[in-house]
């Protein structure tokens, strides 16, 4: 053992440097070094851990600068290399560092942006305790690939009971990156082997100092010559890495440049290692009440309307009539959307909707579109289920491409006070309060807003579409009895009204969609487009692109542009008018149809559609065309 102090059973090891780095390092290591603190906790094996960090140059000290609980400063020690602040950060040597001055029996290391559970903690003492599959932990070498969290969840700083909650919705759900050929092609999120291992290895290669990679691949390589590596998700191990936001902050250019590669003999690659010619300070951190790092809450800003809430909308909408058509997209619902808009452009949450009778209006989906994590509880009476509509239907919508909603969905079917009675009952260990509400097509006297404004979180907002003026009555005596003295309400010029809670909206009356909005499409137009849409979208996925275009009228003109090209277009009407070709495609007779190789022959013509196909059988036994 090459450090004094009490034996642990693993050490983790990570490395930092109190810097603007991505530029939320701190939140980041803190966040990771909490997280494994309460996951051994619940395990009662806080005294077979510790998470060494080795601090490069800092100013001020990590030690000083991170807000860790109780349990993590008992677990967590600090090495400061006294170096200079800025430039590179010799990645390697440093965790070599740490690895010499470790005090585990089993030696990890992970990113200082990851989330272990207590499942992967437990998995891990299960294979050293010999109590699974594997025979010889000692002599393996155990890796782990890595579950994205998403960056725009990242960015609002949840604290650990918050990451604990969004885990327990949304973990089935997120990305891998996995761990191929034991991190031959990177995406390392967790290495762990027996001390010895490491330390026949000399740990990591010191001549990859500096850059971005291939060091983990690198002793990987090493490793392989003499021990078997396996991956340690067999065993339930997960562990969940907090993705980047485009990149920013000082070292984010030096750390993207890449080291040399080469391929390493054998196991061991350096000479003396671990060692540096810096003072090297071990240091404790003190535990500090967290202040919080969530950012500033909504609360503290006003809502103000502004010309890019519009566009927003507008642009949605264009993508919701190619695409979704629900239901209609009248000025009310244009509105209802722009507050939503200006309530999504101030607020750093991931929050959660309560939407009343989704298959009405746009509110859900619009909401989807602008917090692709944000939590839906639809509750909906549902007048008919078929396939075109139906909570089958609304969740397939939710999850498609067009809105791309990834968080957490629940609906409720059929909407009576018991039954939100009931549902209230069933969320009550995750959810108490609402960030978002909104009540359509429901009569206030069927429902108890007053309770529903109690369920307002601290920063809220809900619209309210009033069926009569009793309603309109209901909320402002619904607020006028609710105990909140933060609330507002708002009448929207189109009907709706608003109730705010710690937030406030200005700018309203400038609502101006005459430029910004799309045009209102006639079902009947929509509905043709969505059929040659969809008529497009199959004929991309046939193997071939040897095909005829029969047809060049307006709808054929549409199908040109989103088919691959065809190998020539059939117009007898344009070409007896003496035009040869469109955007470089020969425009041709019907006789001249053999002369070109083709599989397949796409009749886009609406009229004499029956005597085209008696013809084009002629040519090729496979036709399609458009149905409206």
């Amino acid at each position: 053992m090459s450090s004094l102090g009490k034996q642990k059973l693993i050490s983790i090891c990570l490395f930092g440097r109190n810097d603007n780095y991505m530029p939320d390092f701190l939140y980041r290591m803190e966040t990771t070094i909490n997280f494994v603190a309460q996951s051994v906790k619940r395990l009662g094996r806080l005294d077979d851990i510790e998470v060494i960090v080795l601090d490069w140059g800092s100013t001020t000290p990590l030690s000083q600068a991170l807000s860790l609980s109780q349990e993590a400063t008992s677990i967590c020690r600090f090495i400061l290399v006294r170096a200079e602040e800025h430039g590179k950060i010799p990645v390697c040597s440093a965790l070599n560092i740490a690895i010499q001055r470790s005090r585990g029996d089993y030696i990890a290391m992970c990113g200082a942006d990851a989330l272990i559970p207590t499942t992967s903690f437990q998995a891990i003492f299960n294979v050293i305790a010999g109590n699974s599959s594997i025979k010889s932990p000692e002599k393996k070498y155990f890796n782990c690939g890595r579950h994205v969290l998403p960056h725009e969840v990242v960015e609002s700083q949840p604290d650990i009971d918050a990451w604990q909650r969004f885990l327990r919705l949304n973990s089935w759900k997120l990305p891998k990156q996995s761990a191929y050929g034991g991190f031959l092609y990177g995406n390392a999120g967790f290495l762990l082997m027996h001390r010895d291992v490491l330390f026949e290895a000399k740990g990591l290669s010191e001549s990859l100092n500096y850059g971005w990679g291939w060091n983990d691949i690198d002793l990987t390589l090493r490793l392989l010559h003499k021990y078997q590596w396996y991956d340690l998700g067999h065993e339930g191990f997960i562990l969940y890495d907090m993705e980047h936001s485009p990149t920013e902050g000082t070292r984010v250019k030096e750390v993207k440049e890449k080291p040399p590669h080469f391929i390493a003999a054998s196991v061991t690659e350096n000479g003396q290692w671990g060692l540096v010619d810096y003072e090297i300070v071990e240091q404790c951190s003190a535990y500090r009440a967290n202040s919080g790092s969530q950012v500033e809450a909504v609360s503290s800003k006003r809502c103000s309307v502004e010309p890019e809430d519009m566009s927003r909308v507008a642009d949605f909408l264009v993508t919701y009539q190619k695409h979704v058509a629900w239901c209609s997209a009248s000025l009310q619902e244009q509105r209802a959307m722009v507050y939503l808009s200006a309530y999504a452009r101030v607020s750093c949450q991931i929050p959660k909707l309560l939407d009343f009778n989704s298959i009405h209006g746009l509110s859900v989906f619009f909401f989807a579109s602008l917090f692709p994590w944000g939590e839906i509880y639809s509750a909906t009476n549902w007048k008919r289920i078929d396939d075109k509509s139906g909570p089958h239907e609304f969740s397939k919508i939710l999850g498609s491409n067009y809105i791309g909603h990834q968080g957490y969905l629940s609906v409720l079917s059929g909407v009576t006070q018991k039954s939100l009675d009931d549902y209230w009952y069933s969320l009550k260990d995750d959810v108490t309060t609402f960030d978002l509400i909104v009540i359509r097509d429901q009569p206030t006297d069927s429902l108890d807003v007053t309770a529903l404004i109690e369920r307002l979180s601290k920063s809220a907002m809900m619209i309210v579409f009033p069926q009569n003026d009793h309603d309109r009555v209901a909320v402002n005596s619904a607020i006028t009895s609710a105990s909140s003295s933060e609330l507002s309400v708002h009448q929207d010029e189109s009907g709706f009204m608003v109730v705010t809670k710690g937030i406030a909206f200005s700018n309203t009356s400038d609502m101006d969609f005459s430029s910004s909005a799309p045009l209102q499409v006639e079902p009947s137009e929509l509905d043709q487009y969505l059929a040659v849409v969809e008529f497009c979208e199959r004929v991309k996925k046939l193997k071939s692109e040897k095909r005829i275009l029969w047809g060049l009228g307006s709808v054929g003109r549409i199908v040109f542009d989103l088919i691959p090209t065809p190998v020539a277009i059939v117009d007898n009407g344009l070409y007896a008018k003496g035009e040869t070709s469109y955007k470089g495609v020969p425009l041709i007779s019907t006789s001249q149809i053999g002369e070109y190789e083709i599989d397949s022959i796409l009749i886009s013509a609406v009229n004499h559609y029956e005597a085209i196909y008696q013809e084009a059988k002629h040519y090729s036994s496979k036709i399609e065309r458009v149905f409206f």
